[in-house]
């Protein structure tokens, strides 16, 4: 079900360096990206401030392949 992971990793990179360097326009907040996945042709990924990695707990993902033209990507987490 998934493609090259090259592809995904370099998305990944331009996001958080987008990310960041719109970040530092506002203060020293760095973002990181918690959890990424890809499913053919979509790729999700989650990013979020570094100083809220403690506040974030239970981070899960779910792959799972309905059928041979369908599947479904999704993750979740909980932020206290």
């Amino acid at each position: 079900m998934s493609t090259e992971p090259r592809q995904r990793q370099e998305w990944e990179k331009v996001v958080k360096r987008t990310l960041n360097a719109n970040a530092s326009k506002n203060g020293p907040e760095e973002y990181v990206q918690l959890r990424g996945g890809q499913l053919v042709g979509a790729s999700l990924s989650i990013f979020v401030k570094r100083s809220l990695i403690g506040r974030i707990k239970n981070v899960e993902g779910s792959l799972k392949k309905v059928c041979d033209t369908t599947a479904k990507l999704a993750m979740w987490t909980n932020v206290f």
